[in-house]
């Protein structure tokens, strides 16, 4: 009872973004229960890979058990592996996928069908995360997750399935589905399941994180303040610092307040532990638009320089959305420095490896990145014609995987580049639709979002 009790203490101290306590508590109970806590990233990762050839052996399959048929401290294993891995999974990306693939094979072994369906959940997130490549694994997971699910006639198991095919799709650009997976996925926590704090939290993050991307800051600004609110009551340093690292600085940039934008990073929390974690993440991509939009992007450009390697050293860069949004982010800056600067250059150098990059990625969303910087390189290098059909180009591409923001920049960037009536209409389009979503300053956003041409 006492391990159990503090495996439950680690939990709701790591999900609510006590991140040094938590792991401190898990430590000793993982040590309690036989089972290795990897001291260092560099260990974790070492395990990381010896596990995963262990499940590339032994496969995917289990003999269905019931709870009461599984010795009891096998099933103290699995959860507290699962208290680590959620714990650890927007803090400490590393440790995460090493609990988590304890996690599984522990999981299978045991055959519960309801431990089962929240392993194969998370199994399905951690691999969608790695790239689109690996889409069909992902999907077949989710659908052995909702077998068992079933079987288990657990609510909070179906909640989690159908959260986990929303944060899916997120990973893969599809923006739209992800919205709709977490509607469903919320109400069933909502109305059938208790303590279920950091699924909601989880749910949030990435429904509003789809929000951004599609340009929907209207519908985001109408709820980040209710649910800021209710994190705050509550205490949760985790809800607060996604709220303030992910989603409140682009809802500032949209009010033309790019000071209260970087007031809101700097009063962010910030994880304890010495380690690059997700959370400097955000934070590093936040301060760099804030930075593209106040017209700074060789400031920008000096702090991805600074804190790329440590992105890389993470193991950040292996997920396929940091790496997109981060390339995308430093063509960007390198397209803005490039527009004034005497190393123009290299900065157009720096941009074309970027989108080369993001063609390469498998995923509609990072090729129409890629398209929106080659249009600007063209522009740069004097081919006005070629920067227009590219513009179109991307707009189309951008609309086709419903990223209206940026599409809506591109088409203001288009307006500027097209003669009379027919590039006024563009940009008056272009202007309507961000002023809709609450923009203030749309030739700011349109120079943040698509840099390196005339404002």
């Amino acid at each position: 009872q006492s391990l159990e009790l503090q495996q439950r203490a680690a939990l709701q101290y790591l999900i609510s973004g006590r991140y040094a306590e938590g792991a401190a508590i898990l430590r000793k109970v993982s040590k309690a229960v036989g089972m290795h806590f990897p001291p260092t990233q560099r260990d974790a990762m070492a395990r990381l890979l010896l596990r995963r050839l262990y499940l590339s052996v032994r496969g995917l399959n289990f003999v269905a058990r019931s709870a009461t048929a599984v010795r009891a401290d096998a099933l103290r294993k699995i959860d507290m592996c699962w208290s680590a891995v959620i714990g650890c999974s927007f803090n400490d990306n590393i440790r995460s996928a090493y609990f988590q693939s304890m996690h599984l094979g522990l999981a299978l072994n045991a055959g519960e069908a309801y431990r089962l369906a929240r392993a194969l959940a998370l199994e399905a997130a951690h691999v969608s995360a790695l790239g689109t490549r690996r889409s069909r694994r992902s999907a077949m997971l989710i659908q052995r997750a909702e077998e068992c699910a079933s079987r288990s006639a657990s609510p909070h198991a179906a909640a989690l399935v159908t959260a986990v095919t929303g944060v899916v799709a997120a990973l893969e650009g599809r923006w739209k589905q992800c919205v709709a997976s977490c509607d469903t996925a919320d109400e069933i926590l909502r109305n059938e399941c208790t303590g279920v704090a950091w699924e909601r939290d989880t749910i949030w993050r990435f429904r509003l994180w789809s929000y951004v991307f599609m340009g929907n800051l209207s519908q985001a600004s109408c709820q980040v303040p209710f649910l800021l609110k209710e994190a705050k009551e509550r205490d949760d340093l985790y809800a607060v610092g996604n709220l303030a690292t992910l989603v409140m600085p682009i809802l500032h940039l949209a009010a033309d307040d790019p000071l209260r934008a970087r007031d809101e990073l700097g009063g962010a929390i910030r994880p304890p532990e010495p380690a690059y974690l997700v959370d400097h993440f955000t934070c590093l991509y936040s301060h760099a638009q804030i930075d593209l939009y106040s017209g700074d992007g060789s400031a920008g450009l000096k702090r991805l320089a600074c804190e790329w390697p440590l992105l890389r050293n993470a193991f950040l860069l292996r997920v396929q959305q940091v790496r997109i949004l981060m390339r995308h982010l430093r063509a960007r800056c390198a397209l803005a420095t490039a527009a004034s600067a005497s190393e123009a250059s290299s900065m157009m150098r720096m941009a074309a490896r970027d989108a080369s990059r993001l063609s390469k990625e498998n995923a509609r969303w990072a090729a129409a990145f890629g398209i929106s910087i080659r249009a600007a390189l063209a522009y740069l290098n004097g081919g006005t014609d070629a920067a227009r059909q590219l513009l179109a180009e991307a707009v189309s591409e951008f609309e086709a995987v419903d990223m209206n923001l940026y599409a809506a920049a591109g088409r203001r960037r288009l307006g500027q580049l097209v003669d009379g009536a027919e590039g006024r209409a563009l940009i008056e389009q272009a202007d309507a639709w961000m002023a809709g979503q609450g923009i203030r300053n749309p030739e700011r956003m349109t120079a943040m979002l698509a840099p390196g041409f005339p404002d």
